[in-house]
């Protein structure tokens, strides 16, 4: 019915989450900046203790795993990799987890980008820009699980991954080629198109 603005600035290229088990407590991000409100959105406080000084796009991703921890992946003002960062206190500091593999894979950030946190294993997460990469350590080691250009492959995913997020224990993938989910933690994935 009636709405008033509680934070100025660009959310389209971002994401918001409530923290789990506590929707007082409401995250978003901008292309470059990360937002915390502890008052149910009412105000917010940008963060910046431990994150990129200038980024191109930040995506984000909270798990019920462990509802202090929160993951960001930037990328850099040329649409390339910059790296994966993680809050383990509520986003209070955050710490650059990744390493310079370009899980990227391309300079096209600036169209498709995705993340998701594991909804049973805090440490455990997925990233997309071409291709899914997963890792199981927080992000500090990543492995590329499926490629855009083996369609018969079991982990397949179209390129341009714009979505990734889990429903439940399922993994869902929005791409440009349409919808897939896997069941068993990106090892198989069924497309859901037709």
């Amino acid at each position: 019915t009636s709405w008033t603005r509680v934070q100025t600035g660009s959310f389209s290229q971002g994401n918001i989450r409530l923290k789990p088990g506590d929707p007082s407590t409401v995250y978003a991000v901008t292309s470059n900046a990360f937002y915390r409100s502890t008052d149910t959105g009412t105000t917010f406080t940008q963060v910046s203790t431990g994150l990129p000084a200038t980024s191109g796009r930040f995506v984000m991703d909270v798990t019920p795993a462990n509802s202090d921890y929160i993951y960001i992946l930037s990328s850099t003002t040329g649409n390339v990799f910059q790296g994966i960062y993680r809050s383990t206190n509520g986003g209070t500091n955050w710490t650059k987890t990744s390493g310079t593999t370009d899980i990227f894979e391309s300079p096209q950030a600036y169209y498709d980008l995705a993340l998701a946190a594991s909804s049973t294993n805090a440490d455990e997460i997925y990233t997309g820009c071409m291709n899914v990469w997963k890792s199981t350590n927080g992000g500090t080691n990543l492995i590329k699980i499926n490629s855009w250009s083996n369609p018969t492959g079991p982990s397949y995913t179209h390129a341009d991954i714009h979505y990734l997020g889990f429903h439940g224990t399922k993994l869902f993938a929005g791409t440009d080629g349409g919808i897939y989910v896997s069941s068993n933690n990106g090892t198989n994935f069924t497309d859901l198109t037709a």
